[in-house]
């Protein structure tokens, strides 16, 4: 998936602020960092998009004291939402209505 669709759902993702306090964007080093709102311990998490290979990676760190992966998971799992609407709302492409031409006619 090209980084410009991943980062818009990453930034509608950080956009809720019942779940995350942005402390910065920068679009064009494709990295941002925040806070996770709702825990009594205020945890810090940063994102930052990689283009790799003709697609991209994204680097996750959730600074989280404990075993417990719960933001990470949460942050991902909000983020497949939001990559799921932005897939709903992309316009659907034309079919061409002619006829195939056959073989053999013109």
């Amino acid at each position: 998936m090209p980084c410009d669709v991943l980062w818009t759902a990453v930034k509608n993702t950080l956009n809720t602020p019942d779940n995350y306090g942005v402390l910065a964007v920068n679009d064009l080093a494709l990295h941002a960092s925040f806070n996770v709102i709702g825990n009594l311990v205020k945890y810090t998490g940063r994102v930052t998009l990689i283009e790799q290979d003709g697609g991209c990676r994204m680097n996750l760190q959730m600074l989280q004291v404990g075993a417990d992966n719960s933001d990470e998971r949460g942050f991902r799992k909000r983020l497949k939402r939001s990559l799921a609407k932005i897939e709903q709302a992309k316009p659907v492409p034309l079919r061409d209505e002619r006829p195939a031409l056959v073989v053999g006619q013109q």
